[in-house]
């Protein structure tokens, strides 16, 4: 299997790889170890179909996220009436997706569907090499400390708290490490 890093901090694009449904045990360990060792696996396959994507995280052991309507995947769209995100177009602020569930996810898996012309504003983090720069005595101080997660669907491009998001806001209290 052909990678190539995405970037020094984060993530390898797997170059010859298409995604079926299924894959041969020592196709998924590499995919497991490339995925373990860098965090992001970058493949570029234009008409995936979603079953074909949820198949692979599972074939990785990572269990994907329901949605209300019972599916295992969901559509994030500015332009699609079936998106939670219908309608709003402002650029989200930097953000850890999901972790205002009282369980937060452990990975997320994105398809893109259609590719802006200029480069697109989702960034990723590497948050595996941030925990092990802290330095031991923040570490310490932050062994027991909790962060409040939430969030209101009323665009994401404004800072809210507790006191300002609205009632429905999803919100969860999670361990900061």
């Amino acid at each position: 299997m052909q990678t190539r890093p995405v970037s020094p901090a984060l993530g390898v694009e797997v170059l010859d790889f298409d995604l079926p449904l299924y894959w041969r045990d020592d196709e998924l360990a590499e995919l497991r170890g490339l995925f373990r060792d860098h965090h992001l696996l970058l493949f570029r396959q234009p008409d995936l179909p979603a079953e074909n994507q949820v198949a692979l995280m599972k074939a990785l052991g990572l269990k994907p996220d329901g949605w209300k309507d019972g599916k295992e995947y969901g559509i994030l769209s500015n332009t699609r009436p079936e998106a939670p995100n219908y309608g709003k177009h402002n650029p989200y602020l930097f953000h850890s997706d999901l972790t205002w569930k009282e369980t937060p996810i452990a990975s997320i898996s994105l398809y893109a569907m259609v590719l802006p012309e200029e480069s697109s504003p989702t960034d990723f983090a590497n948050a595996v090499k941030a925990a092990e720069a802290i330095p031991s005595e923040l570490h310490e101080r932050l062994e027991e400390a909790e962060a409040l997660f939430l969030i209101d669907f009323d665009g994401g491009d404004s800072r809210y708290s507790e006191e300002t998001a609205s009632a429905e806001a999803p919100r969860a209290k999670q361990m900061v490490l």
